[in-house]
């Protein structure tokens, strides 16, 4: 009886890189699981108004802003790595201390009117903010992935962005010894009024696909 009343639609907003890859197979397999489901989804990096526009839910690093939102952990210990392709290293060698990133092409994300050119890292629990150049930057974080496999830079990337690239030997991460910033992953709801049995599903199922994967 649970597994019927599970369907119908579910608008859903996802980010770019994440959504094109890792998350799209999981809600592939999820229809194949119910069936009944239907999926709006856009795709994008830019934090949809969800009082107004016809989106139900989204997916988002961060914690948001507005406190009336509902933001249900997916993987709450997700982190930011610094990354890029073995040639990358090659040619300009890899950083040892987080004050070595300014002598390095970074590749920068842009969110609205925010250019996100200060990376921070940890060293004994304390936070060290560097601000970074480059000669590139976009507010797309697939085309930021797709510059660093390019070897055109060293990238700042949600670890669950770039996992099947570091597995694979594609990217390569440094600053090891030096932990990137928290970037959580959240389900996100206007209203708990939303979170429909379908929509406990989705999130329960996307926490375990995320656990296995980062596993």
């Amino acid at each position: 009886a649970g597994r019927r009343a599970i369907g119908g639609p579910v608008a859903l907003s996802v980010p770019s890189d994440l959504g094109r890859h890792a998350l799209r197979e999981w809600l592939d397999a999820f229809q194949d699981l119910y069936p009944e489901v239907s999926l709006q989804v856009r795709v994008g990096d830019h934090v949809a108004d969800m009082f107004r526009a016809p989106i139900a839910l989204a997916i988002r690093y961060g914690v948001p802003d507005d406190s009336s939102l509902v933001a249900l952990p997916l993987a709450a210990g997700n982190r930011r790595v610094l990354c890029a392709a073995p040639a990358y290293f090659a040619r300009h060698g890899r950083p040892h201390r987080p004050a070595e990133l300014t002598g390095h092409n970074c590749l920068r994300f842009a969110l609205s009117d925010s250019l996100h050119d200060r990376w921070t890292f940890h060293q004994d629990g304390q936070p060290q903010v560097v601000r970074v150049d480059g000669d590139r930057c976009s507010d797309d974080g697939e085309l930021v992935r797709r510059w660093a496999l390019a070897g055109r830079g060293l990238a700042y990337k949600s670890r669950l962005d770039v996992w099947d690239d570091l597995r694979a030997g594609r990217l390569e991460t440094a600053l090891d010894d030096y932990p990137g910033e928290l970037a959580p992953l959240h389900l996100v709801s206007a209203h708990r009024s939303m979170l429909s049995p379908t929509v406990q599903a989705l999130r329960g199922y996307l926490q375990q696909q995320v656990t296995a994967y980062l596993d």
